[in-house]
């Protein structure tokens, strides 16, 4: 008589491949919030001018790319949210628990997105460094 308990194997490789498409899913959904969110912010901003910069202080400087950042913040925190409410279609699927997802909970493909068309940001960032590196 064999008492031995069954291994478990883990995940099947149908499950990981459920998973990699709902992660491939949360990716797009972020990519497609970020553009849609952050080309119009860049061009409510508007372009950088480094002639205008020139006549501001580093601090001002400096308190503009704090705010920039603040919003860009409440905006990652809104925008994961959202993300975070849309259901997955491979929810249930081989056993996938879509909320369990890692790359939905911590939203960075989303924030990598949103500060990547951030020109003004960027750009300002850029200058910055320049400015107090001479």
């Amino acid at each position: 008589m064999d008492k031995s308990v069954p291994v478990s194997q883990g995940p099947t490789m149908t499950f990981r491949a459920v998973k990699m498409l709902d992660i491939s899913l949360v990716i797009l959904e972020f990519f497609l919030l970020a553009v849609a969110i952050s080309v119009p912010l860049d061009k409510f901003i508007g372009k950088f001018d480094p002639k205008k910069a020139n006549k501001k202080s580093v601090g001002i400087l400096l308190l503009e790319v704090i705010l920039h950042i603040w919003l860009l913040g409440a905006i990652i925190y809104m925008g994961r949210n959202i993300v975070e409410a849309i259901p997955s279609p491979f929810e249930g699927v081989e056993g996938l628990v879509h909320s369990r997802i890692k790359e939905l909970a911590n939203g960075a493909m989303f924030t990598y997105f949103l500060i990547f068309f951030q020109t003004n940001l960027r750009d300002k960032l850029v200058y910055l460094q320049q400015r107090l590196s001479h």
